[in-house]
């Protein structure tokens, strides 16, 4: 029954059409270029060492340039004055060496599927949204930096292995309590939100959650309750289907971004879970149609009826065609502005 439920609340999200109850709006902190400092790479060495420098484990995924060499990749931050590159430093070495670390992609939280749009709050204008490709086509400057004016999605198929990131907590439970609590210090809200995946336990007796809030900075509410008590116990968190942005240019400066987008959908585990209030109707007719299908019943042709008419119903009273903004097409201008208004074209 649970199938024939989630079955039909992922067919009516689907529907190509916008639901007000399914907007969310949140903030992204754009993060300017670090250089204070400067730096000593070594030859054929990853490491490189800081002086003056303050890093922090959050330069892990920055890309870093010395004296405008090609850019690499950080892979972390060891310290504040430690970091280590993705590959061995070919270049030139020697200390004092002014250096640049750019943050480029930036994780929006995983309860999002889709940006409607983002607008920079600082210059009160909306950015324009290109596609990954068209994206790639258009800028290739990828070390600029200055004040956004175009930014693109990612998923993690564009963005690398590098970026499939995962955290491991210490937590206690209650037993048959969706209520979960982690071990003080443990940063959970900067690296769980609303959507993301928590494997609770072993690897051969863990059970998966969605995180449904955060409560407090050591307290999170699950989407079904861990069904034993628990002390200090493993929990692997994984943000998994993440999107991510990408801004042209890079921010130079901290500057705070206001994203709209689309609430992802979580399927129902338990009859504890709750179903949306507007989509009630069309989701019990539709799970009866499906059932009356599966056992072959004469009648499931005239339930099936019914959970179109209510769809129909349900698109009348609570959506707008789908208003997303058509992408930008990359097409060549053929005529000049001239050609297009002449009587002869």
């Amino acid at each position: 029954v649970i199938s024939f439920i989630n079955d039909t609340r992922r067919e009516i999200y689907t529907l190509p059409y916008d639901f007000p109850f399914l907007q969310i709006e949140g903030e992204i902190i754009g993060v300017g270029d670090v250089t204070a400092g400067t730096v000593e790479p070594g030859t054929d060495k990853s490491e490189v060492t800081g002086s003056s420098t303050a890093w922090t484990t959050a330069m892990s995924g920055r890309y870093l340039s010395i004296a405008d060499t090609p850019w690499q990749q950080v892979i972390y931050a060891s310290d504040g004055t430690h970091l280590t590159l993705s590959n061995t430093w070919q270049d030139t070495t020697g200390s004092g060496k002014s250096y640049k670390i750019q943050k480029r992609l930036y994780a929006i939280p995983p309860i999002i599927s889709k940006l409607d749009s983002i607008k920079d709050v600082a210059n009160n204008r909306f950015l324009d949204h290109f596609d990954y490709y068209e994206f790639q086509a258009r800028f290739k400057e990828e070390h600029l930096s200055g004040q956004p004016e175009a930014y693109s999605t990612l998923n993690k198929r564009n963005i690398g292995l590098e970026h499939l990131d995962s955290a491991v907590f210490t937590v206690t439970s209650t037993a048959n309590s969706s209520i979960l609590d982690f071990a003080s210090g443990s940063g959970l809200t900067t690296a769980l939100s609303p959507g993301s995946r928590l494997v609770v336990g072993d690897s051969t007796t863990s059970t998966a959650f969605y995180v449904e809030s955060i409560i407090t900075s050591s307290r999170v509410s699950l989407n079904g309750k861990v069904d034993v008590s628990l002390a200090a116990t493993s929990a692997t968190a994984q943000n998994t289907n993440l999107l991510y942005i990408r801004f042209h240019p890079n921010p130079s400066t901290s500057r705070i971004f206001v994203f709209t987008g689309k609430k992802r959908l979580f399927d129902l585990f338990s009859e504890d879970d709750l179903i949306e209030d507007e989509w009630y109707t069309a989701i019990k007719n539709g799970a009866i149609a499906k059932c009356l299908e599966y056992i072959n019943s004469e009648k499931w042709t005239i339930k099936s009826q019914e959970y179109q008419s209510s769809v129909s119903n349900l698109i009348r009273n609570f959506a707008r065609h789908d208003p997303f903004p058509r992408l930008k097409p990359l097409i060549l201008r053929r005529y000049t502005e001239e050609d297009r208004s002449s009587d002869t074209v």
